[in-house]
């Protein structure tokens, strides 16, 4: 009786460490990928026209979280409280930056300026960059109520 129980118990633990051999390497496994995507990578959905031609309605991007922002990076934030029409926590916006803190930033005959000096844009067409915008400067946008 002794040497079934010796058996069954050898079983057990045999089962056991085969079932944890495959357990631990999983659970490490996710525990570093929600630690990847919380610290250092994340998925976005562009969401809209808004970044045509580079960036398409639907299309999906990996997101360095690490990245250092600078004039014309493509950044992705969460607009709720920002935005009033993004009235849910977590809407994502993919925009490209255009000023840093401290910039003066302007419109004029389709051109953006940066501290006076006019920017490359060469990632909208003439058409995009001479519709709907119009002459502006940060100042006249405040004055006539809108939020940028």
């Amino acid at each position: 009786m002794a040497k079934k129980s010796r058996d069954n118990q050898k079983t057990s633990n045999s089962a056991f460490r085969e079932v944890m051999s495959w357990v631990i390497p999983v659970a490490v496994g996710i525990i570093i990928a929600l630690l990847l995507r919380q610290f250092v990578v994340t998925f976005a959905r562009v969401d809209g026209p808004s970044m045509e031609p580079n960036l398409v309605n639907n299309e999906r991007m990996v997101v360095w979280r690490q990245a250092k922002i600078k004039h014309l990076s493509v950044i992705v934030f969460d607009a709720h409280g920002v935005d009033p029409e993004a009235t849910k926590p977590n809407t994502d916006y993919v925009k490209r930056v255009i000023g840093m803190p401290g910039d003066t930033v302007s419109s004029r005959n389709g051109n953006i300026y940066v501290n006076g000096k006019k920017i490359k844009q060469n990632f909208i067409s003439k058409y995009q960059r001479t519709t709907g915008t119009g002459d502006w400067n940060l100042k006249s946008l405040s004055k006539s109520g809108q939020k940028y």
